[in-house]
């Protein structure tokens, strides 16, 4: 048997990433992340939490790479 896979809530997300929970909230609504409706709660599965982490490190990591590539004070 699969072991089964922690749940967070919008709320702890939001803090989790220091970001509004409605924000998070948000980002179920367009698809950004995927969700599950438990009675009238969302939560979210932990690995889907992760993705994102990673996926915005990835964001923010491509763009110190650019400003740092496009640096004026270099030339």
């Amino acid at each position: 048997m699969r072991p089964i896979e922690p749940m967070w809530s919008p709320q702890r997300i939001a803090t989790y990433m220091s970001v509004d929970v409605q924000t998070v909230r948000r980002w179920i609504w367009a698809g950004m992340i995927s969700s599950v409706k438990i009675g009238n709660v969302r939560r979210v599965p932990q690995s889907e939490v992760h993705r994102l982490v990673n996926e915005e490190r990835g964001k923010f990591e491509e763009k110190a790479l650019e400003d740092t590539n496009n640096d004026p004070t270099e030339q």
